[in-house]
């Protein structure tokens, strides 16, 4: 019986039998919040899973969930864990052409999802030609499967829990890529975990806590630690569209304690409560992670929004690798954003326990091992890797893309996360950006949140991209592109040249900055699509290397 503790479902059913009647999840049904206790949440997703095993779905057999963020989201995952079988998630945002070959990659046995998801089936045949059994969440039309409602319907609600090893796989996340074919990140019931138990640990947190998940994935956390989920009425894929009323107002309600959400969310939300002098007393932890988080933002919420006891916290660590590191705002505004603005990076804290990064040399080849010679030392920018129990081992059918990211060293697997950054003096760790945006010039070599820190501390200026073009003679040479806060740079050349002058000034003030001597002026910089937070250099890449309107930098 003990290998049935390596399911990560294993928590719903202790959960169940210890609070009872306290509420799992917080969801809108017509527009009001409706309560489901953790014991209707145990027998509603064994009701999904004995379903299931009656139509034949097994230990292993991969499952395409396009279901909205909602109760069904939660009581489906689980349900799926319970049986043995890989929930395989795409991200709701990514574009079409990627989510079909996402499908058709996965090879999935069933899916389960809205009429949309099956609608979408019927007029993409070939990425689902895969399919043998689909399930409705929500109203059946015309095509084939069950429906969650049977599932309840039939009532079978006897006690489901497969049995599973550590390295069994759990579940396949598909993340947006900037470029190529996204990646399927595989993880393992032993990962998902370890990470219940760091982010627990980090963050100390316990079942007397709300939260509200704005991120589905750190829902599936928070559910298994025994705290109440309100689920947030918005689009999880595009976060920087949230209507910020939305959430504040049933973190007011409910009393609300934590908070995970995009850097774009917490940009608009701090800055409704700014502009309607709103506090929100109750909020103790407000989580960001997808991009750094601007200091203005850290400054807002800390000083603006949350409690004097509260505070904004930062996790570091990608989906093949969470978490790596943690910061704070308070240590934030008080230690480390007047280095930031200097250009020294952005730090994300010291690596969490159970957590090794190691810096070393940048190579955009694949790495068999690692020698001691690849490790950089304290305080050069490099690549960072990291080990531990919670990153993946492995992408879903991709071993070029698993040699590219995976060092094996003496039975260790390190992660290269494919950002550069440092370790400086104390442990502390400092993110430079991402590998594939450094721009190599002839004798140095740039990296963007160094460089793009000092031009963003234009009063005028909102954000910026550090760029590699092109010139006349096919040498590269960097340019900066710049997002203003001001509405009428697109018809005023006066005011962008007055703009580009002074930002161009700025970066001769600073060693790392002073062989950037051109400019150009973008209305609003592109961003992922999960986090709607990440600029989406590549594209500005390819933009500025078609443009010829660049501001020079002029004594």
């Amino acid at each position: 019986m003990m290998k049935d503790i390596s399911n990560i479902a294993h928590y719903i059913p202790a959960l169940a039998e210890r609070l009872q009647n306290k509420t799992a999840i917080k969801y809108l049904k017509n527009n009001q919040y409706v309560d489901c206790t953790f014991v209707d949440f145990h027998l509603r997703s064994n009701q999904i899973a004995n379903g299931l095993r009656k139509h034949h779905l097994k230990k292993g057999d991969r499952v395409i969930m396009m279901v909205k963020h909602t109760l069904e989201f939660y009581l489906v995952t689980f349900a799926l864990f319970k049986i043995g079988a890989v929930p395989v998630i795409v991200d709701p945002g990514m574009r079409k052409k990627d989510l079909l070959k996402c499908i058709k990659k996965a090879n999935a046995k069933a899916l389960i999802g809205i009429p949309l998801a099956h609608l979408i089936k019927m007029f993409f045949k070939s990425a689902f030609q895969s399919i043998e059994l689909q399930v409705t969440v929500g109203k059946k039309f015309f095509w084939k499967g069950p429906t969650l409602n049977d599932f309840y319907e039939e009532g079978n609600k006897k006690d489901i829990l497969e049995s599973t090893n550590r390295e069994d796989l759990a579940a396949i996340l598909f993340t947006s890529g900037s470029t190529g074919v996204p990646k399927g990140v595989e993880y393992e019931h032993g990962i998902f975990g370890d990470q219940v138990k760091s982010i627990q640990s980090i963050y100390h947190l316990n079942d007397q806590e709300l939260d509200m998940p704005c991120f589905p994935l750190f829902g599936l956390f928070s559910l298994a630690m025994g705290i109440t989920l309100v689920l947030p009425d918005m689009d999880p894929s595009k976060p920087a569209s949230v209507d910020p009323l939305k959430i504040i107002q049933p973190i007011q309600k409910f009393g609300i304690t934590n908070c995970f959400a995009s850097p774009a969310v917490w940009d608009k939300l701090s800055a409704y409560c700014e502009k309607n002098n709103i506090k929100l007393p109750t909020l103790k932890k407000a989580l960001a992670a997808g991009a750094p988080v601007a200091g203005h933002i850290v400054q807002r919420l800390i000083q603006k929004v949350l409690p004097d006891d509260g505070d904004l916290y930062t996790p570091y660590g990608a989906t093949e690798s969470l978490p790596v590191a943690s910061i704070n705002g308070r240590f934030i505004l008080e230690k480390t954003q007047s280095l930031t603005n200097k250009g020294k990076g952005t730090c994300v804290g010291k690596p969490v326990e159970g957590v090794e990064v190691n810096i070393i040399k940048i190579i955009d080849e694949p790495i068999k091992s690692l020698s001691k010679e690849l490790i950089l030392n304290l305080n050069e920018i490099g690549e960072i890797i990291v080990h531990s129990t919670m990153i993946t081992k492995k992408y879903f059918d991709d071993q070029e893309k698993t040699a590219n990211a995976k060092i094996r060293d003496e039975g260790k697997v390190w992660h290269r996360i494919g950002d550069v950054g440092y370790l400086d003096d104390e442990g502390y760790l400092w993110f430079c950006g991402r590998k594939d945006h450094r721009v190599e010039l002839e004798n140095e070599t740039l990296f963007t949140i160094p460089c793009e820190a000092i031009f963003n501390n234009h009063k005028d200026v909102f954000r910026t991209a550090l760029v590699g073009v092109l010139d006349s003679s096919n040498q590269l040479e960097p340019v900066i592109i710049i997002e203003t806060l001001l509405d009428s740079w697109t018809t005023n050349k006066v005011v962008q040249k007055k703009i580009s002058h002074e930002v161009l000034r700025l970066g001769q003030e600073h060693k790392h900055t002073v062989s950037i001597k051109k400019c150009i002026f973008y209305k609003s910089l592109p961003v992922d699509v999960r986090h709607n937070a990440k600029i989406n250099r590549e594209l500005l890449s390819q933009w500025a290397n078609q443009q010829n309107n660049f501001y020079e930098f002029e004594l």
